[in-house]
């Protein structure tokens, strides 16, 4: 094993893992507080094992046979089981299975490794936008995972692991949060995107009339021209963003040729 990632644990059991980490040589990751869909492949195992074992109990079978019949199962089409993944070998089980293993170990994890990343691919197609850094210092609001209220804090640093970020409350505590659970304040330092001008857009002018002499003549003389408004063109190139930031992409079928 090269990599471990789990949720956060506590203190005296995160301090004996981090010994044992170091003992045996290998990476600890854990998963931002109270976001367990960030390590989604351990909880959908623990969902499976739990409703495993209460089928067991409400049927009174043995739940360890359960458990053996869920690691002998394979994990999907062309790869082998959990138990040979991890043993490098098929368990027995009175179940019957025929096992056709003509693939090395080696091909058996680059084909588990190429299941996940297409699984990702799909996951992402469906998610929002990259919500932007934070930078220490910056003023925010945090959501609380007790009522769903949102806080005042102040950013400390940014984490190790992928979007989090360390952050300090307005009694002094220090919390680990992820960033969607975390909204910029409008008066904190302002980014750089922001303050820009749109560059596609001419910058308006305003013409001042001086006053005429209050005579008919002199106003049918210097009465100025009726102004027409700007016309604004929209090119096809042009993507429109949403309020939220997102580019709006318009089917095919709608654009003009």
């Amino acid at each position: 094993m090269e990599k471990l990632k789990d949720e956060t644990a506590k203190d005296p059991t995160l301090q004996k893992l981090m010994k044992f980490t170091r003992e045996y040589g290998f990476t600890h990751t854990t998963s931002s507080p109270h976001l367990p869909r960030s390590n989604g492949f351990a909880e959908s195992v623990v969902a499976t094992t739990k409703a495993t074992l209460k089928k067991c109990i409400a049927t009174g079978e043995d739940p360890e046979i359960g458990i053996l019949l869920l690691r002998a199962t394979p994990i999907a089409a062309g790869l082998p089981t959990p138990a040979e993944l991890l043993y490098g070998r098929p368990l027995q089980t009175i179940l019957p299975s025929v096992h056709i293993t003509k693939q090395s170990h080696a091909k058996h994890h680059e084909a588990l490794r190429q299941r996940q990343k297409k699984q990702k691919a799909y996951f992402d197609k469906h998610t929002q936008r990259e919500l932007p850094k934070l930078t220490p210092g910056d003023l925010i609001m945090v959501q609380s995972h007790e009522d769903k209220k949102w806080y005042p804090a102040t950013v400390i640093s940014k984490c190790s692991e992928p979007r989090s970020y360390l952050i300090q409350t307005t009694s002094g505590q220090r919390l680990r949060r992820n960033r969607q659970f975390l909204r910029k304040l409008p008066n904190s330092k302002p980014d750089v995107q922001d303050t820009q001008e749109p560059q596609d857009l001419e910058p308006y002018t305003q013409t001042y009339f001086p006053p005429t002499p209050n005579t008919n003549e002199a106003q049918a003389e210097q009465r100025p021209e009726p102004r027409t408004p700007r016309l604004v063109r929209f090119t096809p190139d042009a993507a429109y963003h949403t309020r939220a930031g997102r580019a709006s992409r318009p089917p095919n079928k709608f654009v003009p040729d």
